[in-house]
């Protein structure tokens, strides 16, 4: 196979960050996961996509595992989703600036799975690699793996070594060797209802009096003996609409962040 240039390396990692795909978009995914497997197929490799359910994309395994071959090879992970919602690209387009290619999702890491996908297109013949890659990419990274965290410890499981297309950080460029763990909560928060008109003031509603829970989310890690608790997300569905004030929220408190130590 010809070997990549700059420009078609660039130009193959554009038309992947242009493909819109947000974990919260199962159909951006998939659109994204269908290019994927285009690429693997046309040289010549295994890729097989699997569905997860209506509310998350599909997931792919891409291979050159010859016919029967069951040993532990070595499995490279990736994901297909991102943290930018459709529309970010009207935003932030892609474009390069001197000798940088900038996109959404480019960084973390349709780039990365780019690469490592172009390397695997050489290798795709039988006996090409001393043992057999797997390439798994999954759809909801960003939120956590609960749909594809079976696949990936199935993988696992039957890998003899793992690598992440995780991009090199900018320290001087050093590989990323660990990654934290995560964990999320649901906080439920019942407030005191009463009627906005009459008795407002008895009210209680449940947003307003935790506004500064975010503050209190790292002291409880630290309590709960967690190292530190960083990158917190926080989704409120507030109890209040236009006639009174409301004792439960519709939505409540869903907290979402990177914890070390765990």
């Amino acid at each position: 196979m010809t070997s990549p240039t700059t420009q078609s390396l660039v130009n193959g990692i554009t038309a992947w960050m242009q493909c819109e795909s947000p974990t919260s978009s199962p159909e951006g995914v998939a659109r994204m996961v269908a290019e994927m497997q285009r690429y693997a197929l046309d040289a010549g490799l295994q890729a097989t996509v699997t569905p997860l359910g209506p509310q998350v994309g599909p997931l792919l395994h891409v291979s050159n595992r010859a016919a029967g071959d069951t040993r532990p090879g070595l499995l490279i992970l990736g994901h297909s989703d991102t943290v930018h919602p459709i529309g970010t690209l009207q935003q932030n387009p892609c474009r390069t600036e001197g000798d940088r290619l900038y996109g959404p999702g480019g960084y973390d890491m349709k780039a990365g799975i780019y690469l490592a996908l172009t390397a695997l297109r050489d290798l795709a013949a039988t006996g090409a690699t001393a043992l057999p890659v797997d390439f798994l990419v999954v759809p909801d990274e960003e939120t956590g793996r609960h749909a594809s965290r079976p696949h990936i410890e199935a993988f696992a499981r039957n890998a003899r070594y793992g690598l992440v297309c995780e991009p090199a950080r900018a320290n001087g460029g050093k590989c990323v060797t660990a990654r934290k763990g995560t964990g999320m909560l649901r906080l439920g928060v019942k407030g005191r209802a009463a009627h906005a008109g009459a008795g407002g003031h008895s009210g209680g509603n449940d947003a307003v009096h935790l506004r500064d829970c975010p503050s209190r989310a790292p002291h409880a890690a630290y309590d709960a003996g967690h190292a530190a608790l960083r990158g917190v997300a926080w989704r409120l569905g507030a109890g209040v609409d236009l006639s009174h004030v409301r004792e439960l929220s519709p939505d409540a408190w869903r907290v979402g962040g990177g914890i070390l130590g765990m």
